[in-house]
């Protein structure tokens, strides 16, 4: 049995009663390996942990009448796919864990019809994007890779992205790329995490792990985050950012509490913070109040108050 494949273990899912036989198996898998070796089912498990299901292969396609056009760079030995409407100065957009830059489809049209060149990518192990596992700085290092490519000028010079708008982990990724020299002039993150280690152990939890287990494959992220946890601390990365930021978070997002999102808020000098209900995790990238206040503050137009309660 692979390890190394995405299961459908919740946090909330944690009884033998409430599991399906799939999840039943791969609790009573990690059992087995953990009487073997503790440290070894813990690091199995953070395998689990890096590997996102891959939701979709399928290219965003022509979105509001516009074909894009096609962009490859290399990661860390990934190949990672993008797809670039319109033109203008460019505004990067970033969807989360488990996502593809389709998740981006309704947005684009509005930044295209504003004079905008939109970007999007599949992150590694996501998507078109090779790969089948990856973790947070993976992210950070792609979002700075796309940015080499783009926004040189015509003299060598660095052109900032108009904006960074990003979705859930891929917000925590772009607030660490911004606090390691990502050039934007702006930067809206909607529904991000900003604890990426509160899923630890709900992981770990749900997958059966004792104790040992847990803390091996919190050792585990660990050292993929480069040997020291702070390094992927979002909220105090957000207190360091200077650009102008927008937060916007879902009161009833299950997935990622809205604690999180205005934690980031809070930290990051300046921020705005806007809050809306009744979306869930990734209904906000589909509403029409929500892109329209999106694409508002990511092109600095001055238009009326979305219709989302703003703090």
């Amino acid at each position: 049995m692979s390890t190394t494949a995405t299961v459908s273990i919740t946090a909330k899912s944690t009884t033998g009663r409430s599991l399906n036989w799939k999840d039943r198996l791969v609790r009573a898998w990690f059992a087995a390996l953990a009487r073997v070796s503790p440290r070894l089912a813990g690091r199995h498990a953070a395998r689990i942990f890096f590997t996102p299901h891959r939701r979709a292969r399928t290219a965003p396609g022509v979105l509001g009448g516009v074909a894009p056009e096609k962009l490859r760079v290399h990661v860390g030995g990934k190949a990672v796919v993008g797809w670039s409407y319109g033109r203008g100065p460019a505004v990067l957009l970033v969807h989360g864990w488990g996502g593809c830059a389709a998740d981006w489809a309704e947005l684009v049209p509005r930044l295209v019809a504003a004079g905008y060149r939109a970007v999007l990518v599949d992150l590694p192990a996501h998507g078109q994007s090779s790969g089948r596992r990856t973790a947070l700085p993976d992210l950070v290092r792609t979002i700075h890779a796309i940015a080499c490519e783009l926004t040189f000028g015509p003299d060598d010079g660095f052109i900032p992205f108009q904006a960074v708008v990003a979705h859930s982990f891929g917000g925590a990724a772009a607030v660490l790329a911004a606090r390691e020299g990502l050039l934007a002039r702006r930067m809206v993150l909607v529904n991000p995490v900003g604890d990426p280690m509160s899923f630890a152990d709900p992981v770990g939890h749900a997958l059966g792990l004792a104790r040992e287990s847990r803390a091996e494959m919190r050792e585990r992220i660990r050292i993929r985050a480069g040997g020291d946890l702070s390094r992927i601390d979002v909220v105090r990365a957000a207190a360091e950012l200077t650009v102008p930021g927008l937060v916007i978070h879902d009161a009833d997002d299950a997935t990622v509490p809205c604690a999180q999102g205005r934690a980031i808020a809070r930290a990051w000098p300046g921020a705005r913070f806007a809050t809306a209900r009744g979306l869930g995790h990734r209904g906000a990238l589909r509403d029409p109040a929500i892109l329209a206040a999106i694409a508002s503050f990511a092109t600095g137009q001055q238009v009326e108050e979305p219709a989302i309660a703003s703090t």
